[in-house]
């Protein structure tokens, strides 16, 4: 019995010692692979914040290092001209780190793999951010918690705590969020998944009152940075449910929204779609219909979509701001040099030939279900200083666009705005919306902008090589521009 004793007595101080030993090599190395990470997601937030009315960088401001544990300490600052009178907000963070292989927290919860660290992150309680403590009774807003592996990847759960704000006639609940995530500390990977239970904003003033809410929102992303720099790989946002209630607006409630978007760079290429879905919009709590929309894209230079991103948002994006906060019309202004490069960014874009599709935009009521499709092919012109007519017919190679409007969809819309405005005959409301459908149907018909098909108003238009066919008609580009300018009283110029 004593020699097994011995025996797992000497496997302890070995084991003991290996632990001992891997803490203080874990305490040597966790240092400096946070600054490089401060590094990398300064440079990352200046490059995603280019352009707009904002700034803000981390800075690793203190590093205690122990045997077996170490803390570091962080200052986040956020400078804009919206918040706290254009000076600088400040959050500081405090994250105790327990150096690996074994950090207790993990060996408790019988998590027995070897990891680097593990780390526990909070906000400091500053005179800043008292306010924002009083609201979660003393407790940290945002916690996290996270393990770093030996290959360098992490995995972090973090915590947003519930509170409830209140002044004067305003009082804003919201219920807390979680979320979860994997990474690297290169960036070159991220999964990421959280939910947050609801949200809810209710303000008085003279004209009425205010009333915003959500409830059921999650989300989760997964994806690798490609050699462009875009992240690739699929996202999705649920939100079960919202509501908008403002002053001189009816009412309107969204249920079960939902967005769902996938990005692919193949050759250097960027190929991808979005999708919204919207299973009930009502308005005044009478249902309006169930909404669809697909956006499809392929055929993306992706260098050259990248470079024109960073375009907009160095030189676009700010004239923008600026003009939506004077209140004044946005003109965009270029310097020559700008011109130039935007020039040869637009041609590099066309040069692969990019195709656009919205398949469908699509609308279905009670009775009726109505859609928009659209498909477009682009092509590099020969030069961008063609006359307008030979420049539209080099830059699109091909268009298809096709309407289908129900008349069913057309008599429920007239109907819910008839009970909107009070009317409650049904007899009456119903002959209103089926000669309103018929009117609009005639009209269109007569104009030659649409034909009746049955019990739908459908018009087509197919655009190639110079040609429009509109319903069955032929006509070059310039006979169409006519036409279009004809049925809406205008001439072409």
């Amino acid at each position: 019995m004593s020699k097994s004793v011995s025996i797992i007595g000497g496997v302890v101080v070995i084991l003991a010692g290996v632990a001992c030993g891997g803490a203080w090599y874990t305490g040597t190395q966790i240092e400096p692979l946070l600054r490089t990470d401060m590094e990398r997601n300064n440079q990352q937030l200046a490059e995603a914040l280019a352009g707009k009315d904002i700034s803000a960088r981390i800075d690793l401001t203190g590093f205690e290092r122990r045997w077996f544990s170490s803390t570091a300490y962080y200052t986040a600052t956020f400078t804009t001209a919206k918040i706290n009178e254009g000076q600088p907000v400040e959050v500081q963070v405090r994250a105790d780190i327990e150096h690996g292989p074994f950090p207790w927290s993990r060996v408790s919860s019988f998590k027995l793999l070897p990891v680097l660290a593990g780390v526990h992150t909070e906000m400091v309680n500053t005179p800043q951010m008292a306010g924002w403590f009083a609201l979660t009774k003393g407790v940290s807003p945002l916690q996290a918690q996270s393990t770093i592996g030996y290959d360098k990847n992490v995995q972090t759960t973090l915590k947003a705590q519930p509170f409830t704000w209140e002044k004067d006639d305003a009082t804003l609940t919201f219920s807390g969020a979680t979320a979860e995530g994997t990474g690297d500390f290169d960036g070159t990977r991220l999964d990421a998944k959280g939910d947050i239970g609801s949200f809810d904003l209710k303000a008085r003033s003279a004209d009425g009152p205010t009333h915003l809410q959500a409830n059921n929102i999650t989300f989760k992303t997964g994806g690798i940075k490609g050699v462009s720099g875009f992240y690739l790989g699929n996202s999705e946002i649920r939100i079960g449910d919202m509501g908008f209630e403002v002053p001189g607006n009816v009412p309107l409630t969204l249920k079960n929204l939902v967005g769902v978007g996938s990005l692919e760079e193949l050759d250097g290429k960027l190929k991808g779609s979005v999708d919204y879905t919207l299973e009930q919009a009502s308005i005044a709590n009478k249902p309006v219909g169930s909404l669809q929309m697909r956006w499809a894209f392929r055929d993306f230079d992706a260098n050259a979509t990248r470079d024109l991103v960073a375009f907009y948002k160095a030189k676009v994006e700010p004239q923008a701001e600026e003009a939506a906060k004077a209140g004044e019309q946005f003109e965009l202004q270029l310097s020559d040099a700008d011109q130039a490069q935007l020039q040869v960014l637009l041609m590099t874009l066309l040069e692969a030939k990019p195709h656009i599709e919205l398949a469908p935009l699509g609308l279905k009521t009670t009775n009726g279900e109505s859609h928009v499709n659209l498909s477009v092919d682009f092509a590099r012109p020969a030069s961008p200083d063609l006359p307008p007519d030979q420049l539209v017919q080099q830059l699109v190679s091909q268009l298809d666009l096709k309407v289908a409007v129900a008349k069913a969809t057309i008599q429920d819309i007239v109907t819910l705005q008839g009970q909107l405005t009070g009317q409650t005959d049904a007899a009456a409301l119903a002959r209103n919306a089926e000669g309103t459908a018929n009117m609009l149907a005639g009209v269109a018909a007569m104009q030659g902008v649409a034909r009746v098909d049955g019990n739908d108003i459908r018009s087509d238009l197919h655009f190639e090589k110079g040609m429009v066919d509109f319903n069955g008609q032929k006509m070059t580009l310039e006979q169409f521009v006519n036409f279009v300018m004809s049925k809406s009283g205008r001439t072409a110029q």
